[in-house]
């Protein structure tokens, strides 16, 4: 059982150092490592509190997860964006093009993460 939320810690690191350019340190993995008990522990009263199955309990988990990283990459690519205005405004063709290469890096990143994000979820569907 274990496995199924080793797949979720990978994908959250995965996503915490690819779509927000935050290394994977060690600090890093131990604060996902904690927030995964947290995530367990949030599955399990679903399951067993409201009587939920468990890969229900778990899809449920994972969309709020989801849902979450998902509003969090949307500020922080805000924000990235009026970095890059601000560091170059004396080269407004330039800051457009890097503006432009960001938004493309980071819908091509979001649509391989949410990728895997789904076959992921159908490995555990399928073994569970």
């Amino acid at each position: 059982m274990m496995k199924h939320y080793q797949y979720m810690y990978y994908w959250l690191v995965i996503w915490l150092q690819y779509a927000n350019s935050v290394p994977a340190t060690s600090a890093t993995m131990l604060l996902i490592i904690c927030n995964g008990f947290n995530l367990v522990a949030l599955i399990a009263v679903i399951k067993y509190g409201l009587g939920v199955p468990l890969y229900l309990s778990s899809k449920l988990v994972a969309v709020a997860i989801g849902v979450i990283l998902c509003m969090f990459n949307f500020f922080s690519l805000e924000d990235k964006l009026e970095e890059i205005h601000e560091n170059y405004k004396e080269e407004p063709e330039e800051t457009q093009a890097k503006s432009e290469l960001y938004l493309i890096v980071y819908i091509v990143v979001s649509v391989l993460l949410l990728t895997v994000a789904i076959c992921v979820q159908q490995m555990i569907l399928h073994r569970g």
